[in-house]
């Protein structure tokens, strides 16, 4: 069965802003291990580096909240875009 959006979204947030482990974080969104490295792995070649979004998080030092809108927002442009769903 595919997991959501909302679980892979959780096995990333868990990584990246909560900087557990991959196999932690893979634990509390209930996947495997290899699933969430898949995961993490097809984020990277579509963009998505985890690891360099987790570094910049830790520099930026500001808000997790105002940095994941600010994500989300970047990534829902970046799908409208592939998906040839853009408004307007």
């Amino acid at each position: 069965m595919a997991k959501s959006e909302e679980t892979r979204a959780l096995l990333r947030k868990h990584y990246v802003f909560d900087r557990l482990s991959l196999e932690q974080a893979a634990r509390l969104a209930d996947v495997s291990y290899t699933t969430a490295k898949r995961w993490k792995e097809r984020a990277a070649e579509g963009g998505d580096d985890w690891d360099k979004v987790r570094t910049a998080a830790v520099l930026a030092g500001g808000s997790v909240e105002q940095l994941s809108q600010q994500i989300l927002t970047e990534m829902l442009v970046q799908f409208k875009v592939q998906c040839g769903t853009r408004d307007g």
